[in-house]
């Protein structure tokens, strides 16, 4: 459930829509300047004790190069071209918790190209949360092996994890 009074409007619009048992996957349209993909899964039950979730998965992808009129965006590492970030999502508070992050390096990619290769790994990694409990995927090897399978062989272990405080807020 994205919302839970019907009187409030969408500011998150929903492209496409997959569902399996285990998870309702949302394809969301964000309107801020540096969102590349956004993925929400509404999953249904704890991985660990079988009981019904009370927070989603938000997977957003975000370029990381200076807009006109901006900061340049601290970086894990200078060469970073996009950030991966992983949050749950309470369903009833407004609060996330980052649940893992990431920049990548889309080596030699021009904007364009880079950011259809950062679509498709975002578009692999969400698809997980339909075969898996969303507290079982260890997510630097899921992002590992999408790379892999879109960039070849040479590109993988791109992917270098930073701390939580980097991102500064945790707030999605």
């Amino acid at each position: 459930m994205l919302f839970t009074d019907k009187k409030m409007t969408c500011p998150l619009r929903i492209h496409a829509s997959e569902r399996s048992p285990l998870c309702l996957l949302l394809l969301l349209g964000r309107d801020t300047p540096r969102a590349v993909r956004t993925w929400r899964g509404n999953c249904l039950y704890d991985g660990r004790q079988g009981m019904p979730l009370t927070s989603d998965v938000l997977i957003c992808c975000d370029h990381l190069y200076t807009l006109p009129g901006d900061r340049p965006v601290r970086k894990a590492y200078a060469e970073a071209t996009h950030r991966l970030t992983v949050f749950e999502v309470p369903r009833m508070r407004a609060e996330a918790r980052v649940l893992w992050s990431c920049d990548l390096d889309l080596v030699g990619q021009t904007l364009t190209v880079g950011h259809r290769y950062a679509r498709r790994v975002t578009d692999q990694i969400a698809a997980k949360l339909l075969v898996d409990f969303y507290d079982r995927i260890d997510w630097g090897e899921t992002v590992d092996t999408a790379l892999v399978s879109w960039l070849g062989p040479t590109y993988g272990l791109l992917c270098q994890t930073q701390p939580h405080s980097a991102l500064g807020s945790s707030s999605a």
